[in-house]
Order: structure tokens, then C-alpha cells, then sequence
């Protein structure tokens, strides 16, 4: 080991980064010094801690949308997979035309499912929301917005993302509308 592996949270053994990046996101296994050191985060704890809760929203948020329980990272029909998604799939499969010129909203939600949820596509963002937390938080709760409106037979969220959904979106003042609609 030279002492870095361009990743900015590397796994570390013997107080090493090494190559493999399979390790716990915790401070005992990953090194959260560059997060401290560029003068984001007081300390390592406090990165840790960021990441962890951004983590957890973000996987709130994405879980609703898609959770791909066989993880084969293909949208089942509900009951095999769990969200919306699976159970647009199942009520209105035509929702996910791939061949014409129109994103449906269900298309659209799966795209950024896949960019910005864990585990969900092998080319997605891989930083789990941390290049664009704001942003990534935004698109999901914008599609949990856009699959109730244009779904009707979907569930309201579950109460801890009805939470989330009615804060205002991240980084601006202005609530999300999702209020209107989880209220139905």
C-alpha cells in the first residue's frame, strides 16, 4: 500500500487503505480522515455520522420506490419485489414501454432508482447520495410525488417517509406537494 487508493473513504487493515472496498461504513473500518481534514465535517465521527443518516434516507426513499427483494436488479412484478414499481408492474405493466418515445413516470422513477439507490444497477452512483445528496434525495421524493399522482391504486408511503416528503426539499425553502396527495 502507497497510502492512498483514490477512494475518499477507503477500507483500511492494519490502519492501511487497501483495494477492496467491501468493509463496514464505520470509523473502525474506514478511514473518514479526508472528510475531516478538507474542513466539511468536524471530525471523523461526524462525517460518519452524516454519511450514515443520508444513507438511511436515501435507502428510505429508494426502498419506496423499488426495493428488488430477489435481488436480480429487475423489477418484479409485486408481490416477488416490493415499492411501487413492482406494484405498478403488476396493475399497469405497460407503464414500462421501453421501445417508444415517452418516459413514463414509472420509466423515469426507475431510472433514478437505479442512479442513486443502493445496489439497485451496477453503473449507479456508487457514492450511496454522497456526489449529490441533496439532489438525489430530491429526485427520489419527486418520483414518490409523481408515481402517487399518476398511479392511484398505489399506498400512501409509509409514516416515516411521509415525514421526509413533507420537509422541505433539501437545500431550498419550498415544501414538496406530496402533502396534497398523502393526505387522499
Amino acid at each position: 500500500s502507497t497510502g492512498h487508493t483514490f477512494r475518499p473513504i477507503p477500507c483500511l487493515v492494519n490502519g492501511r487503505p487497501v483495494a477492496d472496498n467491501g468493509c463496514a461504513y464505520t470509523t473502525a473500518a474506514r478511514s473518514w480522515k479526508a472528510c475531516a481534514a478538507s474542513g466539511c465535517h468536524a471530525s471523523e465521527a461526524v462525517a460518519q455520522s452524516v454519511f450514515t443518516s443520508g444513507r438511511n434516507t436515501l435507502k428510505s426513499l429508494a426502498d419506496v420506490v423499488w426495493r428488488d427483494v430477489n435481488g436480480n436488479t429487475t423489477i418484479d412484478a409485486f408481490p416477488v419485489d416490493s415499492g411501487y414499481l413492482p406494484k405498478v408492474k403488476l396493475n399497469q405493466p405497460a407503464a414500462f414501454t421501453y421501445t417508444d418515445a415517452t418516459i413514463t413516470p414509472a420509466e423515469g422513477a426507475e431510472f433514478n432508482a437505479r442512479t442513486v439507490g443502493e445496489g439497485l444497477y451496477a453503473n449507479g452512483d456508487k457514492s450511496i447520495g454522497v456526489h449529490n445528496p441533496f439532489l438525489a434525495r430530491a429526485l427520489l421524493q419527486a418520483n414518490i410525488q409523481e408515481l402517487l399522482a399518476t398511479y392511484a391504486f398505489l399506498p400512501s408511503p409509509p409514516a416515516d417517509v411521509r415525514r421526509l416528503l413533507a420537509e422541505p426539499l433539501p437545500g431550498t425553502s419550498k415544501t414538496n406537494a406530496i402533502r396534497r396527495i398523502v393526505s387522499r
